[in-house]
């Protein structure tokens, strides 16, 4: 069997509203539509060509903010099958969606007052509960953080808008993803979301990307899914335009990424890039861009989880009080 020749890649990806999955509509970007599908598209020929190289996929959405989170609109939801954790003193719990059955991924469809048709669209791709104790395994060996096992919470928008963009034939069964996708939550992100501390804010997702950063030579992939700029309160008043924020906070963001000196042996210090995760966050123009900074956190997670790899944008664009910024760390 093909061994894995490197680590994988990381990236940061925007998901957009739900209509994102429709190619054309203008209410999207059309050149982060694109970049999603040529990226799902390598990803289903990595893995054809060598399937280790590809093992599944791992996403932190901006949508499920704490382990316990429920479902904004449940449907069909029965408790979850597997023990509810009391986590250990000073450990932080991260949720980690499963199905014992390996099971399709049942879909949350948590956006609403939009046309009929997004609520009837499918995804089609499988737990692993494999992946979920391996991962589990992984977090919990860790000095900060603990597992909870939820087979009780859907996939959010956040996760399967933007993997339905990725693998185009997803929408039919199919064309089902051929391997599996693993949805895990912030790190208690609700309590940090509005006004948190900077160094709190700097280790808390940063350090959880860590953690999983070894997962990325077994040949999984790691994404963050949310967005640069994210600011739904004022998306109406600059419609046809964009914020001035949308502009100058996302060069910010390409700074956090991009800003950094690598040693020796070409690693960039994690005190480097979490000197920068401080410095976004109190910049001036962040409240505006992100009033709510869930759709932040899985950037800085996806920065710790790249492990010292240097980062690029690879795109972005304002539109109205959002911006579509994708970073990728390999």
């Amino acid at each position: 069997m093909p061994s894995i020749a490197k680590r994988t890649p990381v990236l940061f990806v925007p998901h957009g509203g739900p209509t994102l999955m429709y190619e054309g509509d203008p209410n999207s970007d059309q050149k982060a539509f694109a970049y999603l599908r040529a990226f799902g598209r390598e990803l289903l020929k990595k893995h054809k060509e060598n399937p280790e190289s590809v093992k599944g996929v791992i996403v932190m959405s901006a949508h499920w903010e704490h382990a316990y989170q429920k479902d904004e609109n449940p449907r069909e939801v029965s408790p979850n099958k597997l023990p509810k954790i009391t986590p250990k003193l000073g450990k932080i719990p991260v949720g980690i969606a499963t199905d014992p059955a390996d099971g399709l991924g049942r879909l949350e469809y948590d956006f609403f007052g939009f046309p009929r048709k997004l609520y009837q669209e499918k995804f089609f791709a499988r737990h692993s509960h494999e992946l979920a104790l391996k991962v589990a395994d992984v977090i919990d060996s860790s000095d900060k953080y603990q597992a909870q096992l939820r087979t009780d919470k859907k996939w959010d928008h956040g996760l399967w808008v933007s993997s339905k963009v990725m693998f185009e034939h997803a929408g039919e069964a199919d064309g089902e993803v051929p391997f599996p996708v693993l949805q895990i939550s912030e790190p208690a992100g609700d309590q940090l979301k509005a006004n948190g501390n900077e160094d709190d804010v700097a280790n808390r997702f940063y350090d959880l990307g860590k953690v999983l950063a070894p997962l990325r030579e077994q040949g999984y992939w790691i994404i963050g899914s949310g967005m640069s700029v994210h600011n739904l309160r004022e998306l109406g008043a600059y419609y046809g335009g964009h914020a001035d924020y949308a502009v100058t906070f996302e060069k910010e963001v390409n700074k956090l990424v991009q800003n950094v000196t690598a040693n020796e042996d070409g690693k960039i210090p994690d005190e480097q890039y979490k000197r920068n995760v401080k410095t976004l966050w109190n910049d001036k123009d962040r409240r505006r861009a992100h009033p709510t900074a869930e759709h932040l956190f899985p950037l800085f997670f996806a920065l710790g989880a790249a492990d010292g790899d240097k980062g690029k944008q690879v795109y972005a664009a304002p539109q109205a009080s959002l911006s579509w910024g994708t970073y990728k760390w390999q």
